[in-house]
């Protein structure tokens, strides 16, 4: 049984890792500047919480000096100096850490599906990867330079209860379903031929907990994270289509136009439309040989059961009874 400190654990990927660590038998103690977060509360009862906000680094590293652990997992890692407080107060005193990055850093793709070996050179105009990129150089430099024991984790797109699914402009609006089920017309950027590749909430967790029961096989490496495959976004909104039983048609536009129309309005965060337009496509071949990394739901799958929730909750009162008892989409 190890002793787990997870940074960030009460939001929604970080409550799904507490759970699934806790589970295991291990004790964990979450530390976040949340403590009204709706997910607090669902957090099991013998976990431990300290109230530190990374932004305040002096007083976010002084609350790590204090904790005693065995493995780190950091779920939303994001500045260089926040990162280098959490390894100066753990460097020497913990067995394991763990962090959590993005597929969104290998933007723009040269080469399809992008392994773990691939470029990443920062660009701006992709919504904010470059702070992904920074915190991986700096715990990989530390592992090469001091031995600190790091794990870097990179998951696509997530999707899951809890959360609504992304839209088809890169973002997450709560308009953009309601639309679908008043049956409104839908845009598409470009030739709606753009490669998404959602993973599974739970199964992203399940990746956190096998990297930590395998410190022999993950420190010092990388693993991409997703589902088995990538689907197109004119797949992807047929699905969202057919589980709403939408009447919403759609028009392929090119993104320059979309940027034009609907820059500096609420509906419209240019980085991510720009992001959602390059092939979200990876190779997860080595999560599955090191790790044994087995995602339980393809990319339909998710969505479906992202859907599902977005029903039983109540999100939007009229949500219909969803298609998804059918046995297939509309594509087959």
């Amino acid at each position: 049984m190890a002793r787990v400190c997870i940074i960030s654990g009460t939001g929604w990927l970080g409550h799904r890792i507490v759970h699934k660590i806790a589970e295991r038998g291990h004790q964990v103690v979450v530390v976040s500047r949340q403590e009204s977060r709706a997910y607090l509360s669902g957090l099991p009862a013998d976990v431990k919480f300290l109230k530190a906000d990374r932004h305040e680094c002096a007083d976010f590293e002084h609350v790590l000096y204090g904790i005693t652990a065995d493995v780190v997992i950091d779920v939303t890692p994001w500045l260089g100096a926040e990162t280098e407080s959490i390894v100066r107060a753990f460097q020497g005193r913990i067995s394991h850490y763990i962090h959590c990055s993005s597929t969104g850093i290998y933007t723009p793709h040269s080469c399809l599906p992008a392994t773990e070996e691939h470029e990443c050179v920062p660009h701006l105009e992709y919504g904010g990867f470059e702070h992904k990129i920074e915190v991986d150089e700096i715990v990989q430099k530390h592992f090469r330079k001091e031995g600190f024991p790091a794990t870097i984790l990179r998951p696509t797109n997530i999707m899951g209860p809890g959360k609504l699914p992304i839209d088809v402009w890169g973002g997450r609006h709560p308009d953009f379903l309601p639309r679908l089920l008043d049956g409104k017309p839908i845009i598409i950027p470009n030739d709606g031929r753009a490669l998404l590749q959602p993973v599974f909430l739970d199964d992203l967790a399940e990746a956190f907990s096998l990297a930590m029961e395998q410190p022999h096989n993950s420190i010092g490496q990388v693993f991409n994270i997703s589902s088995r495959y990538a689907i197109t976004l004119s797949h992807y909104i047929e699905i969202l289509r057919h589980e709403l039983r939408s009447t919403s048609t759609v028009e392929y536009v090119p993104m320059e136009y979309i940027i034009r129309l609907f820059s500096g309005t609420p509906y419209l965060d240019v980085p991510g439309l720009r992001f959602i337009c390059e092939h979200m496509c990876v190779d997860c071949k080595k999560a599955d040989r090191v790790l044994g990394y087995r995602p339980t739901m393809t990319a339909e799958e998710a969505i479906r059961h992202t859907l599902k929730w977005f029903h039983e909750t109540g999100n939007q009162k009229k949500v219909p009874a969803l298609g998804s008892d059918r046995k297939s989409s509309p594509s087959g």
